[in-house]
């Protein structure tokens, strides 16, 4: 027993999670997946939750990447009478962009 407790205390508390109204079939597959990878269900989904919750969230924040475009845009100078935008150049580039010919 005292093998047992050294290893719970390297480990920290643990606690358990149920999860309910998981469909049969997503259990099978990864039931399927466990025994794949030569563990049990529970010791799989431990690793995948594990990892998962070790993982760097790669989502972006849409509020502060809209803002950043939105002040480097204010941050433009004017166009002076007789400069092109844009549209004028994406324009231009459509009208000489022709599609390669097949030999």
């Amino acid at each position: 027993m005292i093998a047992c407790n050294h290893f719970m205390s390297y480990m920290g508390p643990m606690s358990s999670i149920t999860v309910r109204n998981i469909p049969e079939s997503v259990k099978a597959a990864l039931a399927r997946r466990a025994e794949e990878t030569g563990e049990s269900l529970e010791a799989f989904l431990r690793r995948i939750l594990q990892a998962e919750a070790t993982t760097v969230s790669a989502k972006p924040n849409w509020k502060e990447f809209v803002a950043g475009i939105r002040t480097r845009v204010e941050s433009l100078p004017p166009l002076e009478p007789g400069d092109i935008d844009a549209w004028e150049h994406s324009e231009e580039f459509a009208r000489r962009d022709t599609p390669l010919e097949a030999p």
